[in-house]
């Protein structure tokens, strides 16, 4: 089965709303993006370094979900910030969603983009270096 992006976000908001977590307190109706992004990510030191873990969860209606980016904001990074995920539904179906927002340093991201389906796609990137000293 594969699902429209409405379809991705109203079974989140429901799924948020069953919840019994002081983060989801709602109805339903919307998604709390900040805490789905929390949800996304559990931050922690490893190998005395603080380090972002990738991680995934099933949710009802739609499958597991498994993070795939979750980048942007924090002090040097610029405004734009976004989190992809992907979904492998009951049936083994996959697809993968992103949603974009923005980060300012004064109150964290702000998820204003729309969410949308994306697809992989590998990119040779070319960067020039020093030469070395002769």
């Amino acid at each position: 089965m594969t699902y429209t992006a409405k379809q991705v976000e109203d079974a989140i908001a429901k799924w948020q709303a069953a919840e019994d977590d002081e983060d989801y307190d709602h109805d339903g109706e919307y998604v709390n993006w900040d805490a789905f992004e929390e949800k996304l990510t559990d931050w922690g030191w490893e190998d005395g370094t603080y380090r972002t873990k990738l991680c995934s969860f099933e949710i009802p209606d739609l499958g597991m979900l498994t993070a795939l980016v979750v980048d942007g904001g924090g002090e040097g990074h610029g405004e734009y910030t976004e989190m992809v995920f992907g979904i492998t539904a009951p049936d083994g179906a996959e697809q993968v969603f992103r949603k974009e927002g923005y980060y300012a340093s004064f109150h964290g991201g702000d998820w204003d983009g729309d969410l949308f389906e994306v697809f992989p796609v590998d990119r040779v990137v070319r960067f020039y270096e020093k030469m070395p000293a002769k």
